[in-house]
């Protein structure tokens, strides 16, 4: 694990665990997970839940409060991401689906709903966006609404 100080409080849901089931490109069948990271007000620790459309909240655990000087009173920007890798002249590893993106839920991998909690712990979607891939074999595309998703940001990359 990258991050030794985060708090695990669930041990049925280890932070670095794999999904075991997958959804075939094209299927009906979609798979959701949705990570929400918000701060107590009570202790200042930020949590992170697992939310689901057919399960309850799953609570996994928190990064202390201490972590984050910065952060003490909230947040006012956030960065979501991640990073693909092969050695040099080694063939490109696939993210999301292994597809490079387009705009529909059932052929791309996506997040969705994303969103930020206001000082009132409101949930707002983000205005200003910006997205970012360096190589042409991954896409990322961001959609303030679509469909009844809300936000979704659609990404995936290809083998080549």
């Amino acid at each position: 694990m990258l991050c030794p100080e985060f708090v695990s409080v669930n041990k049925d849901i280890p932070i670095d665990a794999a999904m075991k089931e997958t959804a075939k490109r094209g299927s009906s069948k979609i798979l959701c997970i949705g990570p929400f990271i918000y701060q107590d007000p009570k202790t200042g620790h930020w949590w992170l839940v697992l939310r689901s459309p057919v399960k309850p909240d799953a609570i996994v655990g928190y990064w202390p409060r201490e972590l984050f000087t910065g952060l003490a009173s909230g947040a006012t920007y956030i960065a979501v991401g991640g990073e693909a890798y092969s050695p040099p002249g080694q063939p490109l590893p696939p993210i999301g689906n292994g597809y490079y993106p387009v705009e529909d839920a059932r052929l791309s991998a996506y997040c969705s709903e994303f969103g930020v909690l206001d000082a009132n712990h409101k949930k707002i979607s983000p205005k200003q966006t910006e997205k970012y891939t360096d190589n042409w074999h991954y896409g990322v595309y961001d959609r303030e609404q679509y469909r009844d998703f809300g936000r979704i940001v659609f990404f995936g990359g290809t083998t080549m």
